[in-house]
């Protein structure tokens, strides 16, 4: 092989290596799935004045579902995600200015997640 061919060679191995590293499944949680396992777990021992789970509810599966008839957690998300807007906020800011501070959290909160957002077009 002359050094032309070896240089072709050695950009398609480069760009095979570059596809198999971008289409990794393998994110931050990925890695981390143990340690949020743990977070889960601690959450479920988190109660609310009625000795309830706060963040877990038990609800049946849904009957198209492969799991129909079973029971199921059901994580409250936004509920949690509310808890750390307010948790944050008090920690911050004074108790005349804790209803402000939460909205603008929330604020800032929605404008973050719907970044790259694909929005479908309406039907008129």
């Amino acid at each position: 092989m002359n050094a032309k061919d070896e240089e072709i060679a050695r950009l398609k191995q480069e760009i095979a290596e570059l596809k198999a590293t971008k289409d990794s499944v393998e994110t931050f949680v990925g890695k981390n799935l143990e340690l949020f396992d743990g977070l889960i777990s601690y959450l479920k021992k988190i109660k609310n004045s009625k000795g309830a789970e706060r963040y877990f509810h038990v609800r049946n599966a849904r009957r198209g579902s492969a799991n129909a008839g079973t029971q199921q957690d059901v994580f409250k998300l936004n509920l949690l995600v509310a808890d750390l807007i307010e948790y944050k906020a008090r920690q911050n800011v004074s108790v005349k200015d804790l209803k402000v501070r939460i909205s603008v959290d929330k604020g800032s909160l929605i404008s973050f997640l719907e970044k790259g957002r694909v929005k479908r077009p309406r039907n008129s």
